[in-house]
């Protein structure tokens, strides 16, 4: 049997709690009137967030607004290594994005 490596986690104290509030808070986001019509804007924001990130973990500091300027060409690559990762990342997160379905599509 395998035991879950983040279990103990939980069992510290304010954790159990914050996850739950996070719960509802996530719930509560999902419904939103403005992301249920603005869900592409959201889900590139989404994307570019996760990007940096992932980048961010991998010790590369790059600011949001860096990122998203270069995403949407407004802005060349920083061409130092902490902007080729973070573009790197973005470029893995948005071949997610692609694969994912139109929301409200069938099937």
């Amino acid at each position: 049997m395998t035991t879950d490596p983040l279990l103990p986690l939980v069992e510290l104290p304010g954790v159990a709690d914050a996850v739950a509030r996070a719960r509802v808070a996530c719930e509560e986001l999902r419904w939103h009137e403005a992301f249920r019509r603005r869900w592409r804007e959201v889900r590139a924001e989404a994307t570019v967030r996760s990007a940096r990130a992932s980048a961010a973990l991998e010790g590369a500091g790059v600011p949001l607004t860096v990122l998203r300027d270069a995403a949407r060409g407004a802005a060349p690559v920083p061409a130092d290594g902490a902007g080729r990762l973070a573009f790197g990342a973005l470029r893995a997160a948005a071949e997610g994005e692609r694969l994912m379905p139109v929301l409200g599509a069938r099937g």
